[in-house]
């Protein structure tokens, strides 16, 4: 992850919804520290964020690694190391190639500050990011997990009011949209719960906030699915009943592809139980191949904890190796783990 040059600071409104003022910026993105404490100096009341951009995947982070997901963690660290973002009001992270390189940034954010999280992220007109996964999936798992808000960037106005649809109805935080200048004369062009707005790329900011006085006010679309558990498995969303059946355990080795082949298909989700650091190193290796949700289960705490900074989804507890309640209560706040 690394601060993302530029030349023009972004501007982020409230839409006409919000009680603040539309036409006056709710906040300002900066791309270095040394410019968010220029920013508070100024104490006009504008937030101030920190831009940073996620790695591209375990390619950026060291080959030499045996578990690239604690590799891809720690090298998200690296730019918030020494209080980096002390100036900032929150964190701006702009998602890359795949949705586990951007959950692993909001993981190392969490690790190392408390600054509230807004993630970016450039969907498809089918709502999916770059390596398929769904933007409904990436929503469930990053609102539980410390993302405060969602911001939805596409190539199309039709797009982004599609992608928008689809996700509201699940979303439990903010949702925000980029958008260009030449979308908001669209007389089709309405955001379904979308509470802030960008422009499109940061050097257009001076004409887009010439126009966007004249965008729609934002349609509200009604929660769904709340008597049902979202627990996407890292790619896809799946609406659970809490009363799912889950499948006998699996002990996961080197084999636990031709495991999962096997497991039942009435299962609604899957146990996978670990044993030791090589179930782990397996786990990581074939994780890719897990279509249903899993109930991630270990005798021992630290090995619980590390499957979950794996699982790129949110994963079920059964209690099958009971947690003290204080971590159970911090996995579930800092994983998304679900507590059956």
């Amino acid at each position: 992850m690394h601060a993302d040059r530029c030349d023009a600071n972004q501007l982020i409104f409230p839409t006409k919804a919000s009680a603040m003022c539309a036409n006056a910026p709710a906040a300002r993105l900066y791309h270095s520290p040394q410019d968010c404490a220029k920013a508070r100096e100024i104490q006009d009341g504008v937030a101030v964020g920190l831009v940073l951009t996620c790695l591209q995947g375990p390619a950026q982070v060291s080959a030499q690694q045996p578990r690239p997901t604690q590799a891809l963690i720690a090298a998200h660290k690296e730019p918030l190391k020494n209080d980096a973002a002390a100036h900032a009001d929150f964190i701006y992270l702009r998602a890359s190639d795949t949705f586990a390189s951007l959950r692993s940034a909001v993981l190392a954010a969490t690790d190392v500050t408390n600054r509230p999280l807004m993630a970016e992220m450039k969907v498809d007109a089918d709502g999916r990011l770059a390596f398929g996964t769904d933007i409904v999936a990436a929503v469930g798992v990053l609102q539980r997990i410390g993302v405060s808000t969602v911001v939805l960037k596409t190539d199309t106005w039709q797009a982004l009011c599609a992608v928008l649809t689809k996700c509201a109805p699940y979303a439990r935080i903010s949702l925000g949209a980029c958008i260009k200048q030449e979308w908001l004369g669209e007389e089709d062009f309405v955001l379904p719960n979308a509470e802030l707005l960008l422009a499109y790329d940061a050097h257009d900011c001076g004409a887009w906030l010439q126009n966007h006085a004249a965008m729609q006010p934002m349609q509200h679309v009604p929660r769904d699915h709340d008597d049902f558990l979202l627990a996407p498995d890292g790619t896809n969303a799946h609406f659970l009943d809490p009363y799912v059946h889950i499948s006998d355990e699996i002990v996961v080795s080197g084999h636990l592809g031709e495991h999962l082949l096997e497991a039942e298909e009435g299962a609604g989700a899957l146990k996978l139980q670990f044993n030791d650091e090589e179930d782990l190193t397996a786990f990581e290796e074939q994780v890719f191949m897990i279509a249903r949700p899993v109930c991630l289960c270990a005798q021992q705490p630290e090995l619980l904890e590390e499957a979950l900074r794996i699982y790129p989804g949110r994963a079920l507890y059964d209690g099958t190796w009971p947690l003290e309640e204080r971590l159970a209560k911090y996995f579930e706040m800092k994983y998304g783990m679900i507590i059956l």
